[in-house]
């Protein structure tokens, strides 16, 4: 079984999704998602080693089916992991 690890979004489409949704909860209102993110960057290079030791990379700032087609073929066709 193949296991994404990391998928990269546009930072604006992150801000989107939080503040132009209609589903906001309590913990999304701008000052606890503005916390979380910057508690996020302030560890981005930490976690982004941890993911990329550990598994796949999918750039997802490209065209939907292109995103789609780099899922797929990891699923598909797996890269075997370290014992």
């Amino acid at each position: 079984m193949s296991v994404i690890t990391s998928i990269s979004v546009p930072f604006t489409y992150l801000l989107t999704l939080y503040f132009v949704t209609s589903w906001q909860s309590a913990k999304d209102v701008e000052s606890a998602v503005n916390s979380r993110i910057a508690d996020y960057q302030a560890y981005i290079e930490e976690i982004a080693e941890f993911y990329e030791e550990s598994g796949q990379h999918i750039n997802a700032d490209q065209d939907i089916h292109t995103v789609f087609e780099c899922i797929e073929s990891i699923i598909v066709n797996p890269i075997p992991r370290k014992n």
